[in-house]
């Protein structure tokens, strides 16, 4: 299986970002908790999840999302999740109240910026 989020470290030594495409489901998102461990254990305080280019996402992956923010913030870390404005996720995350729970930003800088 194609491993989904694929990940970049910076622009400082504190931050990895998790960036994912296409349609986000419990299978493919499998690997969030993996790569979440492995940027806090590289000491990273802060990881973004970067779903710019998801088009589609599943309950499954919602409650992973929920599952790493709280794995993030049990050590001390921020979370940040990368959904645009006008995006249909973003509406998904309205609807669900997700945005009040995870600290979704529009863009990647507003990321950085977020604490």
């Amino acid at each position: 299986m194609q491993e989904k989020f694929r990940f970049e470290d910076g622009p400082d030594d504190a931050t990895r970002t998790l960036a994912s495409s296409g349609d986000l489901d419990s299978a493919a998102a499998g690997n969030l908790s993996g790569r979440v461990e492995q940027a806090l254990a590289a000491g990273k305080r802060r990881v973004i999840v970067d779903l710019t280019d998801v088009a589609f996402i599943e309950t499954g992956a919602l409650n992973q999302l929920l599952d790493a923010n709280a794995r993030v913030a049990r050590f001390g870390a921020q979370m940040p999740i990368v959904i645009p404005r006008d995006s249909r996720i973003r509406r998904v995350f309205s609807i669900t109240r997700l945005d009040r729970v995870l600290k979704v930003v529009e863009s990647r800088q507003e990321a950085l910026l977020a604490s």
